[in-house]
């Protein structure tokens, strides 16, 4: 008798080799996904950048913090009754849950910062690193650079 199929064990070794070919390619996503949400704040940073923009237009000033850093959902507020944004859009939020964007502003000057999770991204090189910018910490430390932008 001719019996056609395949063997426990041949079975058992198929899996094996699909579960090591998915753990690599897992593990090789990981830099990729961290660049991708690091883009995601820049992103997110510069939009409201640009509903910044609109508000001291209607205001003749930025939402102000007296010089202290603040997270960034506090502007929900000003800017929708200003109608810099829209309040039918979600307020941009981190996408790692627990951190948060940064927000410091005298009035006539802001600083928006965010921490980015690859320490050699590109943009760290071009963004506003100043100590004192409006109370965001904007050091590019290597255990936990932060992304400045400002006026």
């Amino acid at each position: 008798m001719n019996k056609k199929g395949f063997t426990l064990v041949e079975i058992l070794i198929v899996v094996a080799i699909i579960g090591i070919l998915s753990s690599i390619a897992l593990i090789g996503l990981g830099p990729v996904q961290k660049r991708g949400r690091d883009a995601k704040r820049i992103s997110e940073l510069k939009q409201i950048q640009a509903a910044l923009e609109l508000y001291y237009g209607s205001n003749g000033n930025y939402p102000n913090t007296a010089n202290a850093s603040v997270d960034l959902a506090t502007l929900e507020a000003p800017l929708e009754a200003a109608n810099a944004i829209s309040t039918n859009s979600a307020f941009p939020k981190d996408p790692v849950t627990g951190w948060m964007y940064w927000y410091g502003s005298d009035g006539q000057s802001y600083t928006l910062g965010a921490r980015l999770e690859d320490s050699k991204n590109p943009a760290l090189n071009n963004d506003g690193d100043d100590a004192s910018s409006n109370g965001v910490n904007c050091t590019d430390a290597a255990a936990s650079p932060i992304y400045c932008i400002g006026l």
